[in-house]
């Protein structure tokens, strides 16, 4: 994509930190799956895993090396 286009679409997406914020947990869940996300939290590191997917993604995030893999910390 080219920058102008994904800057379209962000703002095409409006503003989804509010809206995610504002979300319940089960919509919070379907709108991960509709953007092809899977959060998986690590209790005992307190960090959340984020794998984005695409259709057809054939990407191995434990092997692919443009999978980047960073810790979250702070309050909740």
């Amino acid at each position: 994509m080219k920058p102008e286009e994904i800057t379209a679409l962000v703002h095409a997406l409006g503003d989804l930190v509010k809206v995610l914020g504002q979300a319940t947990p089960a919509d919070k869940i379907k709108i991960y799956k509709e953007l092809g996300l899977r959060l998986n939290y690590d209790v005992n590191a307190r960090s959340v895993v984020i794998e984005a997917m695409t259709t057809g993604s054939d990407i191995k995030p434990d092997t692919d090396s443009s999978v980047h893999k960073v810790g979250v910390r702070g309050g909740t």
